[in-house]
């Protein structure tokens, strides 16, 4: 997905990048937010969201993340495209 938006988005500077480093930096951060704890955390899976092409999904996330997070969230859409968020507590996953 990552790959596919810097296509579309067709920056010079960011043609040059390898897969291979893209899917480190995935990694990384992966990695650095399941293991975060230093306060409450709000995680956007954006591989269902398109926050350029569709105002709603963008409005979504403008008013999740206006609103308090307490403890550890997730924000998605769900694959069935009924425009659905799903806000569900992962702090026992930690």
């Amino acid at each position: 997905m990552l790959k596919k938006r810097l296509k579309k988005k067709n920056a010079s500077g960011e043609k040059a990048i390898s897969e291979d480093y893209l899917m480190e930096v995935v990694k990384a951060y992966e990695h650095f937010f399941f293991h975060y704890t230093q306060s409450d955390l709000l995680i956007v899976n954006t591989s269902e969201i398109d926050f350029v092409d569709r105002n709603e999904d963008l409005q979504e996330l403008l008013k999740k993340v206006s609103a308090p997070i307490k403890a550890r969230n997730t924000f998605y859409r769900r694959k069935h495209g009924r425009g659905q968020r799903v806000r569900r507590s992962l702090a026992g996953a930690r």
